[in-house]
């Protein structure tokens, strides 16, 4: 099916709806005196706020946020509960289990009993003390590495599999990068860059590694590891309340990076959100039953996860992981 002007219509609701209502619960739309004007213009009549009411109403919506918000954190803790120093082997490995479940939740990615038992054995040893843990530099330098080395052996067959996935359900020739649309691209240029960045990598171009760096690094809240870091250690602090992580802290991080999930917000949300896409619009949209939100076959964002937590690449990132925090 091609891309047309109804479908194209739709996508855009899709992306403003997902937008404005993520943004209705991380932050303020409207200042006071907005609200207030446009009350005032349906009254046909200006209304200037006492500053007393705009205070309070000010406090009243602080506080309805920082509710919101530790509301999110204890729905995340639940579900989500890393091991301490001096856990059993079996309550790591109960920890590892609920974060798989967790990426197979959000993005149906399949973490192999052999990654698992991989991270739990890293777990465990940093825990006991005989790794150290990961630090955002560490973090940074795992992920380009990484991304350098799956670029150097990425096949023909995966650049068409990687613009099949982002070009999604309607078959978008300009396709987002990012789950809020701040960054579009159209396919034919995203399959010339990822050919071109495929052949620096296998020459171990320092240039591409550089570009790389600063693109997994960001900076900005919510941009790259840093500005994800940021953002979840306000937003879950009893799970990210430090600079420096344990293997799995790491691998929901780097998630979260590469998926643009914000993993703080509960499943049901998104989950209520496709729903709500696909009512009214089943002669449009396709049925997300069975869908997960993100992923490789994301129904709010699609995203070829499957390409970098593979296996082979997991087993990558492991190896260099342990490398780098053992010594």
């Amino acid at each position: 099916m091609k891309y047309r002007s109804r479908s194209q219509y739709v996508e855009l609701v899709m992306s403003i709806s997902l937008v404005l209502m993520l943004s209705s619960l991380n932050s303020r739309q409207m200042s006071d005196e907005i609200k207030e004007a446009n009350r005032s213009a349906e009254r046909g009549k200006q209304v200037v706020p006492e500053k007393k009411e705009h205070d309070d109403q000010i406090q009243d919506e602080q506080l309805l946020l920082e509710r919101e918000q530790k509301l999110r954190s204890e729905i995340f803790n639940s579900i989500i509960r890393f091991a301490s120093a001096g856990d059993s082997v079996e309550r790591i490995r109960a920890s590892v289990d609920a974060v798989a479940n967790y990426l197979l939740e959000r993005a149906e990615i399949v973490l192999s009993n052999a990654v698992k038992e991989r991270f739990a054995a890293a777990e465990k040893n940093v825990l006991d003390g005989k790794f150290r843990k990961v630090s955002i530099d560490d973090l940074v330098d795992l992920a380009t590495d990484t991304l350098v080395w799956r670029l150097s052996v990425l096949t023909d067959e995966e650049v068409e599999k990687f613009i099949k996935t982002l070009r999604g359900d309607f078959n978008a020739d300009n396709v987002r990068l990012r789950y809020d649309g701040s960054a579009m691209a159209m396919v034919g240029d995203i399959a010339r860059e990822l050919r071109s960045w495929r052949s620096k990598s296998k020459q171990n171009s320092q240039s591409i590694r550089n570009k790389i760096r600063r693109m997994v690094e960001g900076g900005e809240p919510g941009k790259g590891i840093k500005g994800r870091v940021f953002l979840y250690r306000i937003r879950l602090p009893e799970r990210f309340n430090e600079s420096n992580f344990t293997p799995l802290q790491a691998l929901l991080i780097l998630y979260s990076v590469a998926s643009d999930d914000s993993i703080e917000v509960p499943t049901y949300f998104f989950l209520d959100m496709m729903d709500l896409l696909y009512r009214g619009a089943e002669h449009i949209m396709p049925n997300p039953r069975g869908r997960s939100p993100f992923g490789s076959r994301g129904y709010l964002f699609s995203m070829p996860l499957d390409l970098v937590f593979d296996e082979p690449t997991l087993t990558t990132m492991l190896n260099l992981m342990e490398k780098k925090i053992s010594g």
